[in-house]
């Protein structure tokens, strides 16, 4: 297992950057603190589809699961006290900021999106003398309409 952080690297066109893009949202940013290890961060990236918000968002659960595996208090030989449970919930309502965040950036801040298919596509669609007409326009004007399964439905 590696641990790798290079702030000069932080990009989402390339594997390392994308590693460390999420390693700057989760703040494992601290060699000498590490929380992740890379193969982890790699398996986020990997099902999230390489989206870094929803990759820290999953690193986040994981922290979140890991923290409260540990139970609630723990004192170190200083004396400091650790209350896991609310590092738990940190990481647990970080989770949902970065999912939120990853919501609104690919999706666009309430503006509305619409698909659809190239002029060209369509124009190829009507020029293609092999096509049948959709069943829907096929005698969509006939009257009587159609008398018989028999009747022939090309135009």
């Amino acid at each position: 297992m590696t641990w790798s952080y290079d702030e000069t690297n932080i990009n989402t066109t390339s594997a390392s950057g994308r590693r460390n893009a999420v390693r700057l949202l989760v703040q494992d940013t601290d060699s000498a603190d590490t929380l992740l290890q890379n193969e982890e961060l790699d398996f986020a990236l990997l099902e999230a589809g390489n989206n870094v918000y929803v990759a820290a968002a999953s690193a986040c659960e994981m922290l979140a699961a890991k923290f409260t595996r540990y139970g609630d208090t723990a004192v170190d030989e200083t004396g400091i006290q650790a209350k896991y449970s609310d590092v738990a919930k940190g990481f647990s309502a970080r989770a949902r900021n970065l999912r939120e965040a990853s919501r609104r950036l690919t999706a666009g801040i309430g503006m509305p999106s619409a698909g659809g298919i190239s002029r060209g596509a369509v124009k190829a669609v009507y020029e293609d003398t092999d096509r049948m007409d959709p069943a829907f326009k096929t005698r969509q004007f006939a009257n009587p309409p159609m008398g018989s399964d028999d009747e022939e439905l090309i135009r």
